[in-house]
């Protein structure tokens, strides 16, 4: 079993889409562990401010697999919406932090996903659900980076 961690966001309808996305991933693994939700600016674009998480748990198959499985959610949930735009509004976003101590870079993924070190409603939430966690290529762990990094400036907005 593969530790994994998925980051979630969405600006439409945020906490429904949101709720969607957690009750499929919950009804498919059972020990799911979610951070709280954060609210931030959108990123890119001007658009509606996004909430995001990031949730945890054990994945017993293949990354390709859980790539794929992640594609058909999304597209459950966000519809058949073709966009070729990297920033835009979404009812649901799911991307793939981590799959364990795993490193790899290909033209379709990167894992870790340089998200982490750049958004802080990436770091902040797997920072709060999983402080001593090992960064693979930075060996750090995640509570010390996001304790060092500018990110912790920006402002975000926790959603009880």
């Amino acid at each position: 079993m593969t530790q994994v961690f998925i980051g979630i966001g969405s600006n439409i309808n945020p906490l429904k889409n949101i709720n969607l996305a957690l009750n499929e991933l919950t009804q498919k693994f059972s020990e799911l562990i979610q951070s709280p939700i954060y609210q931030s600016q959108a990123v890119g674009f001007d658009g509606d401010d996004f909430y995001n998480l990031v949730v945890s748990f054990h994945y017993p198959d293949s990354l390709a697999n859980l790539l794929e499985y992640l594609e058909q959610l999304e597209t459950k949930i966000q519809g058949q919406i073709a966009s070729a735009l990297k920033y835009r509004s979404r009812r649901i976003d799911l991307d793939l932090l981590l799959f364990g101590e795993q490193i790899e870079i290909n033209e379709h993924y990167e894992i870790p996903r340089s998200d982490i070190l750049k958004f802080a409603f990436v770091l902040k939430p797997l920072a709060d659900i999983a402080p001593q966690l090992v960064h693979p290529t930075l060996q750090l762990p995640i509570q010390r980076i996001w304790q060092n990094s500018a990110l912790k400036n920006i402002p975000l907005i926790k959603i009880d």
